[in-house]
């Protein structure tokens, strides 16, 4: 059986309505939780038209519609305001500071990793394929390396890197939006 381009289409729209939907969740969360993080504040607070498309694209989904394809949906997809590459850089933004939450406690580095291990069971997914758990493997590396350094050399090797990192922007989604771009002018 071959698939119409028509149904692909469908599934396509379908499947990215519900991760939308699913985005709002996570930002509902967010924000009962009161957390804070400069790069996701950040982003919300340049974009809140587009939270509330989110907010709207999410009771489309999740309410009963009389219409198979609610205007909601449509206009959330339809990328006004940047929405789609701002969704997915909020995405790997949520998935930035999940990954980073356990190594904000205090306790030593096996501890930590220890809480993000704990955490993972927990959450049953951890994200491993971004390019912000890179830069997490990377620097945990560089942090063992500089507490067993004994060569003044092999320190100051994994503290310069330590802080390079500090300064990468992993998450390139972000940089393609036009308002986070102007502000960082």
């Amino acid at each position: 059986m071959e698939l119409s381009e028509d149904a692909v289409n469908n599934d396509h729209v379908g499947v990215t309505a519900h991760w939308l939907a699913a985005e709002y969740v996570v930002l509902e969360g967010w924000k009962q939780l009161d957390h804070h993080d400069r790069r996701l504040d950040k982003l919300l607070s340049l974009y809140p038209e587009n939270v509330e498309l989110l907010r709207r694209c999410r009771n489309a989904v999740y309410h009963f519609q009389a219409e198979i394809l609610d205007k909601r949906i449509l206009k959330c997809i339809a990328n006004e305001n940047e929405v789609s590459i701002w969704s997915i850089a909020l995405h790997f933004e949520f998935q930035r500071y999940l990954l980073n939450f356990p190594y904000s406690f205090y306790g030593s580095q096996e501890e930590q990793e220890k809480l993000a291990d704990e955490m993972a069971k927990c959450v049953g997914w951890w994200p491993t394929d971004t390019g912000s758990a890179g830069v997490r493997r990377v620097y945990n590396k560089c942090m063992k390396l500089a507490s067993i350094a004994s060569a003044e050399d092999s320190l100051a090797l994994a503290c310069s890197i330590i802080q390079k990192l500090a300064e990468f922007d992993a998450e390139p989604f972000t940089s393609k939006l036009s308002r986070w771009k102007a502000s960082d002018a």
